[in-house]
Order: structure tokens, then C-alpha cells, then sequence
């Protein structure tokens, strides 16, 4: 794995390695009989958490990453929130509000978040009606 990014912040490094680790892991779950340790993958990503350490972008990698061997484009404009550890754990978003609120601010067409983080407590009905639908395939 090659990251473009540099110098990438030890956060970023991080965050790239626990969902490298994930796929490799569990590759048969998430890509099926592909191999991705026979791939090579460069990234670049752009943080957008206030501190720009790139810790918070393991899910979004390990999104891109399957998508990449599948061979299957991620739908733009979709905003991906969520840390994940080197267990596979997608851990809770602790700022919820402010993740939604920029998102729809800058027309975001879809957000995916730990199911977690859409039941914390700081997140409160919108007052008026939202220019946003939620859709579900199923």
C-alpha cells in the first residue's frame, strides 16, 4: 500500500493500515475470491476533520479499497464517517451534528455513519423540513 500523501500524518498512516488489515483479513467477506494482497494500491485521500490527521477515514479506505477489487464505482457524493479499529470495530462518531450539518451544507448526497452514532443523544429532529431524503435498496 502506497500513500501519496506526504508527509502523511502517523493518524492517516494508521487509519490506512487498520483497514489494509481488515481487508486482508476478511477478504472472502468483503470481496469474495479476490486476492488483494495481489494488487498494489496507491491512496490519496483528503482529510477533512478539524485537526487534518486523518485518523477518522478507515471505513472510507476500506470502502474504496473493496470497491477498487470489485471493480464496482462508490456513488459520488457520499460523505463516509467512521474510525475503524484493527479488530474490525467501526467505532462511534463523537460529533455527530456538525458531520450531518457540513454534509448537507455542501450537498452531500448520501451519509453513511456507524448505526452507533445515529443514536446518540446529541442528535435531535430537525425544525423545519430537511432537503434531504434518506433511500434504502433493498
Amino acid at each position: 500500500m502506497k500513500i501519496l500523501n506526504q508527509p502523511a500524518p502517523p493518524p492517516f498512516k494508521e487509519a490506512v493500515r487498520c483497514a489494509e488489515q481488515n481487508l486482508y483479513v476478511r477478504a472472502k467477506e468483503l470481496v469474495g475470491d479476490r486476492d488483494p494482497r495481489a494488487h498494489e494500491f496507491s491512496i490519496q485521500l483528503r482529510a477533512f476533520d478539524s485537526a487534518k490527521s486523518g485518523s477518522g477515514v478507515g471505513v472510507g479506505v476500506l470502502l474504496a479499497l473493496c470497491s477498487s477489487l470489485l471493480q464496482k464505482s462508490l456513488k459520488g457524493g457520499t460523505v463516509v464517517a467512521g474510525s475503524l479499529n484493527i479488530g474490525g470495530s467501526i467505532e462511534t462518531i463523537s460529533d455527530q451534528l456538525s458531520v450531518v450539518e457540513i454534509a448537507i451544507e455542501t450537498g452531500t448526497a448520501a451519509i453513511l455513519m456507524p448505526i452507533g452514532s445515529r443514536r446518540h443523544p446529541t442528535i435531535s429532529p430537525p425544525t423545519s423540513p430537511p432537503k434531504w431524503r434518506h433511500s434504502s435498496k433493498n
